[in-house]
């Protein structure tokens, strides 16, 4: 039976799709379209169905795409928006960054880690991506507009400082 008819996997998707077991990787921020992406691998007993779809990562792990979004776009400067908090801070981040560098320390700074609690403390568990980052920043700053703004002493180590 193997060699008489080709299968098409679209047609393994559409009727057997309940069958299929589908795996997700190499999960990743991408700044031009503003949302978290992986590649989704299907197979059916073992057999590759397709592989390296690129998928939108939050509609299948929005924990995990949330926590990308966060490091990458946020923390990691990777964002392009028009909130006047994004480039108020990362204008404090390259300040102090100048302060260690004039210093010759490089402990003034606190560790990214914070910067990410900080923002992870800020936004609810359904933002993920760039659109539903927008529409909750528009509604939420309407009523506190210095939300997520950080300051330098959130920012420096107080070890340092003194």
């Amino acid at each position: 039976g193997r060699c008489i008819a080709q299968i098409q996997p679209e047609w393994l998707e559409k009727i057997g799709g309940h069958l299929l077991k589908k795996s997700y990787g190499e999960p990743r921020w991408e700044k031009r379209s503003g949302q978290v992406s992986a590649f989704e691998r299907a197979t059916l007993y073992g057999l590759v169905v397709y592989s390296q779809r690129r998928i939108q990562y939050g509609h299948y792990h929005p924990a995990e795409a949330r926590e990308i979004f966060i490091r990458e776009a946020l923390v990691g400067g990777e964002f392009d928006t028009r909130a006047p908090f994004f480039a108020y801070n990362q204008k404090l981040v390259r300040e102090i960054e100048n302060l260690e560098h004039k210093s010759r320390r490089l402990d003034v700074l606190v560790d990214d880690e914070l910067i990410v609690a900080f923002y992870d403390q800020h936004l609810p568990a359904d933002v993920w991506n760039a659109v539903l980052f927008e529409q909750w920043h528009k509604e939420a700053t309407s009523s506190n507009p210095k939300l997520l703004y950080l300051n330098k002493d959130e920012l420096m180590r107080h070890e340092a400082a003194g």
